[in-house]
């Protein structure tokens, strides 16, 4: 997974965030225009190789631009979980693309945030540059004069094992819980930063998503409890459905949670859940039975 989050907060044009990548990879970025000025955030596509390469993407989802930087990062996640595609394009030899705009496109005003995600496969090997401009600039043309920003405290770089499954076994009438991204029961994930070449670390696990496989032997409830902070998510049911965590407005407290699903006594079931931009991480899936 390719991660750019840092400078959260973009402060002047510049290149936030570059890696080279083949095969399966996945895409993720949550910014936020502090310039001044309107800005456009590019996702460029750079093939230095002799033969043209193809990429396809088969998941997306984006949110803003807004300013409600807690809405954009769950808008992005429904939709990215929702999303099914089966999009090409080709990089000729030597050349680069606009891959993707963020916020499909819209400028980014000032003090207004866009995140996204997507997955695709690389046949070939190319270059994903994250470039921040002003929303008249021409991207393509001036990304090679572009200074590299600095990161902040966020997450930024190349990260390795940004898909997990876990399959729990709930046994008993006491409740339970299972914890993501704490880095105890759920690790972080660790990668390289490409352009210093340091090692670092995606606190809270942004990008990655989990596969929840449930078996019961009663029938238990599910519910998703933040334990971080502020919190606006999303997860994906097994018969399709998206839904938000919560369904509306946001959790800010830690002694409130949202239900997930029932499952039935002996009954197993799957939901998808992925930490949304934005939000505070840890959240922790609890067990009720009744």
């Amino acid at each position: 997974m390719i991660l750019s989050n840092s400078p959260e907060a973009v402060g002047k044009s510049g290149i936030l965030y570059q890696d080279s990548a083949s095969g399966r990879v996945r895409l993720m970025y949550s910014h936020k225009n502090v310039s001044g000025t309107a800005k456009k955030l590019y996702i460029l596509a750079c093939n230095k190789s002799t033969q043209t390469v193809k990429i396809t993407k088969t998941k997306k989802g984006w949110g803003g631009p807004s300013a409600d930087e807690l809405a954009v990062g769950q808008v992005g996640l429904k939709r990215y979980l929702d999303s099914a595609l089966n999009s090409i394009c080709q990089v000729p030899p030597g050349q680069t693309i606009i891959l993707d705009q963020a916020g499909q496109g819209n400028s980014i005003n000032p003090n207004y945030a866009v995140a996204g995600m997507t997955d695709l496969y690389v046949e070939g090997e190319v270059t994903f540059i994250f470039a921040m401009v002003d929303a008249s600039a021409n991207v393509l043309s001036s990304y090679s004069t572009l200074p590299v920003l600095e990161r902040d405290i966020h997450p930024r770089g190349t990260f390795f094992g940004a898909n997990r499954e876990y399959q729990l076994d709930i046994q008993g009438k006491g409740s339970k819980r299972f914890v993501l991204g704490d880095n105890f029961i759920d690790r972080f994930i660790y990668g390289i930063d490409a352009i210093t070449g340091e090692s670092v670390i995606n606190k809270g696990n942004y990008g990655v998503v989990y596969k929840i496989g449930i078996n019961s032997s009663t029938r238990l409830g599910i519910l998703t409890n933040p334990r971080g902070g502020v919190f606006m998510g999303a997860g994906l049911l097994p018969d399709g459905t998206v839904y938000g965590l919560p369904g509306a407005g946001l959790i800010n407290d830690s002694n409130y949670g949202v239900m997930n699903m029932v499952i039935k006594k002996g009954g197993s079931e799957v939901f998808i859940f992925s930490p949304p931009a934005s939000s505070a991480m840890p959240v922790a899936l609890l067990f009720i039975p009744f």
